[in-house]
């Protein structure tokens, strides 16, 4: 039984034209497809007024038995999410992609700023079949808390249990 699994996904992503005094236009992701797209990195796929959308480039999404858990606890989520860790180019260019992950605490732990971005895009059902397959073959069956709880002894003039005699 392999414990880690490899899936091959391409990152879209678009170029959105903002009227502020700081920048001209936010990236951000838009999409994660399931497999190899056979795509170059940058390609544009489609261009309006005010938004324009690329192909970012080709990922591995890495599944751990360790983030079992957290793939889990996505999977029960009302959408599901597939995270995606951009670093902005010094000459403005298409950002390049870091990570592409369905863990949402692996994801968080990239929220340092430092010229990268951070965003969820929703998990189609394609992938949420191949995490959900995925969490059920490596889900650790929950143990039950060991640990035993002994009533302690109750100090001498504790005041919660008083006994009181009828009066005779």
């Amino acid at each position: 039984m392999e414990r880690r699994l490899s899936i091959p996904v391409g990152v879209i992503i678009e170029r959105t034209a903002v009227d502020t005094a700081w920048q001209s236009h936010v990236w951000r992701p838009a999409g994660v497809l399931v497999g190899e797209t056979g795509l170059t990195a940058g390609t544009l796929l489609r261009d309006d007024d005010r938004t324009a959308t690329y192909f970012a480039g080709g990922a591995r999404l890495e599944l751990h038995p360790s983030d079992v858990d957290s793939y889990r606890d996505n999977l029960e989520q009302v959408v599901p999410r597939i995270y995606v860790v951009l670093a902005e180019t010094a000459d403005d260019a298409t950002p390049v992609v870091l990570l592409v992950t369905a863990a949402p605490d692996e994801a968080s732990s990239y929220f340092d700023g430092d010229g990268r971005m951070v965003d969820g895009v929703p998990m189609g059902s394609e992938m949420a079949g191949l995490i959900a397959a995925y969490v059920g073959e490596h889900a650790r069956p929950a143990t039950p808390d060991k640990r035993r709880y002994r009533e302690q002894p109750r100090p001498a003039g504790d005041a919660t249990r008083v006994h009181v005699e009828a009066p005779s």
